[in-house]
């Protein structure tokens, strides 16, 4: 195949079992938005599965009714050591951690990232010639810089300050732990009744046995018991789709069992 430019475009032509052509038009390269190279020498470094990892299990709790808002966005911090992701759409917030480091006295305020570009950072990071290498995070006042190999991605911040989420996060100490087999959940949970307008799932934990019980005025009733690991008894009401959600995340065949931290 060979690519010839022309006074319109580009000529692109193959030769293969016969003469192929195709003519595309083209746009002028002065117009074409200047591309940065990464020269910083202050960054973090991160693995690659680390870091793709922490965008998948953060990315589906943004906002994407608002993408230019600050809960459009993941937003990514660290203490020196580890990098923090965490996102959220006000009604359900995931975060992840992951160990980072620190060269030449990286700094940055807690970063807002765009949702393209950490799909097309995950994107790539998936591939296996990146994957098990470590990625170059670099962040400035109004921009963010990845490197891994010879990929090198840039974006600019969302605008906005990321609220106080630390305090949102339940502690461990003094709740309630129930251990439930991921995918017993995932099964039960998928037979539930529910609709948008109604989508709460009762959850009632007794010793031994958690009972999904939901009830919708157009479709009817539904429930199922599951067995789980747990001592006492306590009731709430989730949210099926939020909660599906999650799952979704979860990578099949490295199903761990979630543990519930109960009020």
């Amino acid at each position: 195949m060979t690519l010839e430019s022309t006074n319109n475009g580009i000529l692109i032509t193959r030769e293969y079992d016969g003469n192929e052509q195709w003519e595309l038009e083209s746009q002028y390269p002065d117009e074409f938005p200047y591309i940065d190279k990464f020269v910083e020498t202050a960054y973090h470094k991160i693995s690659a599965n680390a870091l793709c990892e922490m965008i998948r299990r953060t990315l589906f709790a943004t906002d994407n009714e608002n993408p230019q808002y600050s809960l459009g966005g993941v937003c990514f911090e660290h203490d020196g050591s580890s990098i923090t992701a965490v996102a959220t759409d006000g009604k359900r917030l995931a975060t992840q951690d992951a160990d980072g480091i620190c060269v030449n006295a990286h700094t940055f305020e807690s970063a807002i990232l765009p949702v393209n570009a950490l799909k097309l950072l995950a994107k790539i990071l998936k591939e296996k010639s990146v994957s098990d290498t470590e990625v170059k995070m670099a962040v400035n006042a109004a921009r963010v810089y990845f490197h891994c190999k010879n990929v090198t991605i840039f974006s600019r911040l969302v605008e906005g300050r990321f609220p106080k989420w630390r305090p949102i996060v339940p502690k461990t100490e003094n709740r309630l732990h129930a251990s439930v087999h991921c995918e017993s959940l995932r099964t039960a949970l998928d037979r539930m009744v529910t609709t948008k307008l109604e989508p709460g799932v009762s959850f009632t934990f007794r010793p031994g046995g958690l009972t999904l019980a939901s009830r919708t005025k157009e479709s009817g009733q539904s429930k199922v018991a599951i067995p789980v690991v747990f001592d006492d008894t306590t009731e709430l009401m989730i949210d099926a789709f939020l909660l599906r959600d999650y799952f979704c995340m979860l990578e099949n065949g490295k199903l761990l069992p979630p543990v519930f931290l109960l009020q």
